[in-house]
């Protein structure tokens, strides 16, 4: 007993007579005044930093940060200054970017080093709360333009049937079929029909549908693409092979189809053509911007005013003539009781490729008498007085896409502005694309795209909460859906590839394959919207998967 007290005591002496290991190594010391900081999206967190140096150290010390390997997307990280010397003070500022930085705990890894034996690290953390989640039952938002996606649509419209048509970034042309999940549109690809960034129009009761091409003239297809046939300057009296705008007349003059060019406004009612021009209106070779018809009258925009057609006389209102606040007519849409509603800019306002303006004043109604506009003084569109695009739904509402407030409505009485601010939209920049028959808002901004209704969405276009359980055991599955830690991946065909991206298509978890099933280790990520992309031998599916916890 008194060798094995002896042995201890001896033990003690010794460890109370080595050195500090940190005076030993000469290693600095590195604090933080917070360990984590919460914070919402948008917000930013800046942490103090202050190294403790050895005795008699007098020389730089170099600081660098890594975020784990669970980045916080979209945000940015800054040291300053990077090299400190006494008294060794640093900040660490991490700022977060409203709607793209997801919630969830993240942390940064601090290193301050001279030498190599002269070196230390520390952590902090931020986390993230309250953001807003990227779907709910109104709103559902699809991934800007990726490797396996078209992207963003130019236009999207319906036919009578309820199928959707719309044109992309990827220069296809696509029809989907009413009741297919948003996020599978992409694969519907019609290869036999042109190019068009221009909506298509519609005879369905003639089984026809008439595509204004790009540079290829008017193309008029049965609605099964089977039968073809092109009308261009070369054999037709069309005044340019560039349209920039068409609509078709059902009531009053059936089937008679407008086509609004470069150079011109045309007729055609079954196999007669008539071209407008100086001999027979009011309009010259000059830009057709816009084409509506209401009742038996066309109205038809023009760079230089508003031109009223009734079937007999033909008016043109400018700002010279009446009370018209711009000349530049560069969208519009009319109400069933023939209300006007226009989005203006000065006459003379330079214009792209696409006849956009870089300027406009607001929107302007016209009820056949009685000109009013509404900008940034009386409504809610922004500072810009910008209006690129005007859609009216079932209710007689009006809703706008901005250059900075969002999608706006308007009930004539009240102004409603969807912003990055009080809804899901990640941005402010908007255009609607179109308003369904069930009132349902497509819409785009700058990286992404989607659909809205104020009194929810079918199902069908939010397929995200569907249960826990495979769907179709003939289709590509993915489950649970929310996933918490994992979920599955399903494909019946065996072999395939899958990718994971974030809600703006940025890839968060690599590239793997897999034959017929796949268990994905979703720990790693902040709660939030992602797609999953899955590519077989036979087939391409993009699925969005919601994390949650």
């Amino acid at each position: 007993m008194k060798n094995l007290l002896t042995l201890a005591l001896a033990a003690v002496i010794s460890c109370l007579s080595l050195p500090n290991v940190h005076s030993q190594q000469q290693d600095f010391f590195l604090k933080t005044d917070k360990d984590t900081i919460t914070l919402k999206t948008g917000e930013t967190a800046v942490f103090n930093i202050n190294v403790t140096v050895p005795k008699d150290f007098d020389a730089s010390v170099f600081l660098s940060v890594t975020p784990n390997e669970n980045q916080l997307q979209y945000s940015t990280i800054s040291l300053a200054p990077a090299t400190i010397n006494a008294p060794y003070l640093s900040k660490l500022t991490v700022t977060t970017t409203e709607n793209y930085s997801k919630g969830g705990v993240y942390r940064f890894t601090l290193t301050a080093t001279n030498k190599a034996e002269l070196s230390t690290i520390g952590y902090c953390y931020v986390k993230i709360v309250g953001t807003k989640p990227s779907v709910d039952s109104n709103w559902l938002l699809l991934p800007y333009k990726t490797e396996d996606s078209p992207g963003i649509p130019y236009f999207i419209t319906q036919d009578g049937n309820g199928s959707y048509w719309y044109s992309t970034f990827d220069y296809r042309f696509r029809k989907v079929a009413a009741g297919i999940y948003a996020e599978q549109w992409s694969s519907r690809d019609i290869s036999n029909f042109n190019i068009t960034f221009v909506p298509p129009v519609f005879d369905v009761k003639n089984n026809k549908i008439w595509i204004p091409s790009y540079r290829d003239g008017l193309v008029r297809y049965s609605l099964d693409g089977k039968n073809q046939t092109i009308f261009n300057k070369e054999n037709s009296p069309i005044p340019d092979d560039r349209i920039m705008e068409m609509a078709i007349d059902t009531v009053f003059n059936k089937s008679a189809l407008w086509i609004g060019t470069r150079y011109g406004l045309a007729r055609l009612v079954g196999t007669v053509w008539t071209v407008f021009d100086s001999t027979n209106s009011l309009l010259n070779k000059e830009q057709i911007t816009c084409i509506r018809i209401a009742d038996s009258i066309v109205w038809i925009g023009t760079r230089d005013g508003l031109v009223k057609y009734d079937g007999t006389t033909w008016t043109r209102l400018t700002p010279e003539n009446s009370a018209m606040p711009a000349a530049f007519v560069h969208n519009m849409a009319v109400e069933k009781n023939g209300t006007l509603w226009l989005g203006l800019s000065p006459k003379g306002v330079f214009i792209d490729d696409q006849a956009i303006p870089n300027r406009m004043v607001g929107l302007a109604r016209f009820d056949g008498v009685n000109w009013k506009l509404y900008d940034r003084t009386n409504s809610m569109i922004d500072t810009t007085n910008y209006v690129n695009s005007i859609f009216i739904d079932k209710k007689g509402n009006k809703w706008l896409g901005s250059g900075q407030s969002g999608m706006v409505k308007f009930n004539d009485t009240v102004w409603t502005a969807y912003t990055k601010l009080n809804s899901l939209l990640p941005d402010n920049f908007i255009g609607v694309k179109c308003i369904d028959r069930d009132d349902n808002i497509w819409f785009s901004g700058r990286k992404f795209w989607g659909v809205f209704n104020e009194n929810g969405l079918p199902k069908y276009f939010t397929s995200v909460r569907g249960g826990d359980k495979p769907e179709d055991p003939k289709e590509i599955s993915v489950f649970p859906n929310p996933a918490l830690s994992s979920f599955t991946i399903v494909n019946p065909e065996g072999f395939a590839s899958y990718r994971v991206l974030n809600s703006v298509g940025v890839e968060v978890l690599g590239s793997h394959d897999m034959n017929g099933r796949a268990d994905v280790d979703v720990t790693s990520l902040p709660s939030g919207l992602y797609f999953v992309s899955v590519r077989s031998a036979g087939r391409f599916l993009v699925k969005p998967l919601v994390v949650g916890r």
